[in-house]
């Protein structure tokens, strides 16, 4: 599996390129931002409220079953697509810290990524990472 490179990693801030592949990133989170409105919405559950304990940034959990399988949706509809944890991690490293709403789809998100990760046969992406 290779290592996950940012984004941005190889890209001088402010440059045409940085500038366009930002816009490819913002695009991507408000795609993964609609798929995770629709599933919160589709259940009836409100979003998590963001945890800002250092535990959960770095392994989110679900607050409940219902919501675990909420993630669990989230990640195959995320597979499906093609969207791979890597983007995930991609879309969440723009999401505005300051907002709690923001903060509770990286939550999310997070936590998908996470699941998606460490169970790559169960959400193995329709397309090749590139």
């Amino acid at each position: 599996m290779p290592c996950y490179v940012a984004w941005d990693e190889y890209l001088t801030c402010g440059t045409p390129e940085y500038n366009r592949v930002k816009a490819e990133v913002q695009a991507r989170l408000l795609a993964v931002k609609h798929i995770v409105g629709y599933y919160y919405d589709a259940a009836g559950v409100n979003l998590p409220l963001e945890s800002r304990s250092p535990e959960a940034s770095h392994t989110p959990s679900p607050g409940s079953e219902k919501e675990r399988r909420i993630w669990k949706a989230i990640a195959h509809h995320c597979a499906c697509d093609g969207v791979h944890f890597c983007t995930l991690y991609d879309v969440s490293s723009i999401i505005d810290a300051a907002s709690e709403a923001d903060g509770s789809y990286r939550q999310v998100i997070m936590g998908c990524a996470h699941l998606m990760r460490s169970k790559p046969d169960m959400y193995r992406t329709a397309q090749p990472v590139t």
